[in-house]
């Protein structure tokens, strides 16, 4: 939600801190917030100390949207408003700096959809929400064994940890602190959010209907009068029921769009979005797929020295639907994702499942792994600091992390409406016959005069496909990057067994290491944006008039 720059030069003061053009500046340093009409600043100064608030709007909030003139207040007012801040309900991100105490905090919401990443060069705190603008400034590079951690379970465990060095993510209702005179970043984890068990319902209690008002209350977190309803759309049972919350919640058509799966499931995929748009009355703008499948040579992931390990594995295609949305006027796109997290089922109560649970059995290691490589792996397990348990499931809160960067840079906020606390209470305390197989949302697609088709599809789309054909076309784009492999070079992969490897993928098409495949090539990509990056900060060292989009209010 903001990128800062934030140092300490001899005698300075709070008092230097000014409010010019949408950004908070003193000097050389910068407070930016994210420009958008969703998003709302403001600042207030106590002698040395100086607190800016940069927080989503709710769609009922009058709260200003530009970078306000820095009010005096004293110790109460200045202590109250950071109160206030804290239990903003929606997303938010507060910065204390104290000029007297030379030292920083900056703290977290609980919705973890910009999350900010930080990291500290010298006397200098930066901070933004896209991970590859503080590129320029690492020093040591990737975190090797927490890069092997990712390969072999493909996916990156929500924590403050990152896979580099230097960088820290701020992961939900987290604190981080810096002093400029020790130089390094302390990250405060909150308390874990007990989680709520299934209750009984009382007699004659219309669970469909609380789940319907439940629904409207979530989505309505976003839409404002006046202003383009816009979502994604897959087809799949969350993504239509967030749709159906929309069209029957707001006053003006509700633009749709989606990616289509290639061959049959993409078949029974467009069926599924046709009768979800004449039903509801859907603007509908759906792609191919397979017009931007990752890793193409002339994709926007290979050259732009952007990549982001942790971000959409299909960026160029959803960035594709992220431009068509911004020509059609949106600048909110609200996401199904989270769909699946509000009919999680615990171990406990799954059904034909003992009691006694055992451990889950350790993931399989890729075969051109090195000893070195195992040991790394090993290495970065034991030192893994996981982010305790949020007010929603962490798959919820790591996809938001997920999509951020290909959303904001793109200019439009994501909403996430299966995350709205509310909504994850109520369907927590659900007994398991309706959270099983996501039945709660199947009924409310009926309950609204959707068909089996929508509600219970026979075959639903998946990414697999598009996966496979990517790595099957785009060959050549992985081969050299597998040819040159840094990874390889710091002796954690062995060269020779990723190329039988990868040989062996393309002339058989064997699925069983297809995902480490893509793992490994988005960490070659990210070394080399790396690499790419660390040379261009001497002549252009970023600054709040080229990395923060300005969208009108």
């Amino acid at each position: 939600m903001l990128c800062l720059k934030l140092g300490f030069e001899k005698n300075t003061s709070a008092s230097e801190w000014t409010a010019i053009d949408g950004v908070w500046r003193y000097g050389t340093c910068f407070v930016a917030p994210y420009r958008h009409r969703r998003i709302a600043a403001s600042s207030l100064r106590c002698g040395e100390r100086i607190a800016f608030v940069i927080r989503e709007r709710s769609s009922v909030s009058r709260a200003p949207n530009d970078v306000s003139a820095i009010g005096d207040v004293d110790d109460d007012a200045f202590d109250g408003a950071l109160r206030e801040a804290a239990a903003w309900p929606l997303n938010f991100v507060s910065l204390v700096v104290d000029h007297a105490r030379r030292c920083a905090e900056i703290r977290s919401g609980e919705w973890g959809s910009a999350p900010l990443y930080a990291l500290t060069r010298g006397g200098t705190l930066w901070a933004d929400w896209d991970a590859a603008r503080l590129y320029p400034f690492l020093r040591r590079g990737l975190d090797l064994p927490r890069a092997i951690l990712a390969l072999v379970e493909i996916g990156y465990p929500y924590s403050s940890q990152t896979i580099f060095e230097e960088l820290v993510h701020l992961t939900e209702r987290s604190v981080a602190r810096w002093e400029a005179a020790r130089g390094h970043l302390e990250i405060e984890y909150p308390r874990p959010v007990p989680r709520l068990r299934p209750r009984k319902i009382r007699e004659g209690a219309d669970v469909l209907a609380a789940f319907d008002s439940l629904m409207r209350e979530a989505v309505g977190l976003w839409t404002d009068p006046g202003q383009i309803v816009a979502t994604e759309l897959s087809g799949g049972i969350d993504s239509s029921a967030v749709a159906t919350a929309l069209a029957i919640n707001s006053d003006a058509p509700v633009r749709s769009y989606g990616l289509i799966m290639p061959g049959t499931d993409g078949v029974f995929q467009a069926e599924r979005r046709d009768e979800l748009a004449a039903r509801f009355g859907l603007l509908d703008y759906a792609r191919d797929c397979e017009e931007f499948l990752p890793f193409a040579a002339d994709g926007e992931r290979i050259g732009a020295g952007s990549t982001i390990p942790w971000s959409e594995f299909y960026y160029d295609a959803v960035a594709a639907l992220c431009r068509e949305a911004r020509q059609d006027g949106v600048d909110v796109l609200f996401t199904g994702a989270g769909g699946d997290e509000i009919s999680t089922i615990m171990p406990d109560e799954e059904p034909d499942r003992d009691i006694e649970l055992g451990e889950d059995d350790p993931p399989a290691l890729p075969p051109f792994l090195t000893v070195r490589g195992i040991e790394a792996y090993e290495d970065a397990c034991r030192r893994h600091w996981p982010a305790p348990g949020a007010a929603v499931e962490r798959s919820c809160i790591e996809a938001a992390a997920t999509n951020a960067d290909v959303f904001l840079r793109h200019g439009l906020w994501p909403a996430y409406p299966y995350c709205a606390p509310r909504l994850v209470n109520f369907c927590r305390s659900l007994p398991l016959m309706w959270r099983q197989g996501r039945e709660l949302q199947r009924l409310y697609l009926r309950r609204h005069g959707c068909t089996d088709r929508v509600a219970r599809p026979e075959i639903c789309e998946t990414f697999a496909d598009v996966m496979t054909m990517a790595l099957q076309r785009n060959a050549s784009v992985l081969t050299s990057l597998f040819q040159e492999s840094r990874l390889a070079a710091s002796g954690l992969v062995d060269r020779e067994i990723l190329h039988r490897s990868h040989a062996a993928f393309r002339a058989t098409g064997e699925q069983k290491w297809k995902d480490a495949f893509v793992e490994l090539a988005v960490l070659e990509l990210t070394v080399r944006a790396v690499e790419q990056s660390t040379s261009s900060v001497a002549s252009h060292p970023p600054s709040p008039d080229d990395v923060m989009p300005f969208i009108p209010s």
